[in-house]
């Protein structure tokens, strides 16, 4: 129930975080490979790239829900770089949560960490 909620939330809120959609769009124009590293179930995933129109720049998508541990473990970047045939060293983790910063940091990312700061722009 609580999932559905969420996925109802977004279906009518704005959950865009400024810069996050023009950065992404940038890397890949650049030729990276896009990969979607997170807590958040599953099924949540698809719906928030859709809502912000970027599912078409993700290469692929993981979640901490299929993971033995969720962030801050690394489980789910060491799964997210196997789908992206990348080494963790290799590879650039952007996060908002220090649980997060602390998981791609474990996995040997290089991170770049933002805030929301209260804001919900694209």
């Amino acid at each position: 129930m609580f999932v559905s909620r969420v996925i109802e939330l977004i279906r009518i809120e704005d959950c865009g975080i400024d810069g996050i959609k023009k950065t992404v769009q940038k890397l890949k124009s650049l030729g990276f490979k896009i990969g979607l590293a997170t807590n958040a179930p599953f099924r949540v995933v698809p719906k928030v790239l859709a809502k912000l129109e970027l599912t078409h720049l993700f290469d692929n998508t993981t979640s901490a829900e299929f993971e033995e541990q969720g962030k801050p473990s690394p489980d789910v970047y060491l799964t997210a770089s196997k789908k992206l045939r990348e080494l963790g060293q290799n590879c650039i983790a952007m996060e908002d949560s220090s649980s997060g910063i602390k998981a791609a940091k474990r996995e040997g990312m290089t991170v770049i960490g933002f805030t929301n700061n209260g804001t919900n722009t694209n």
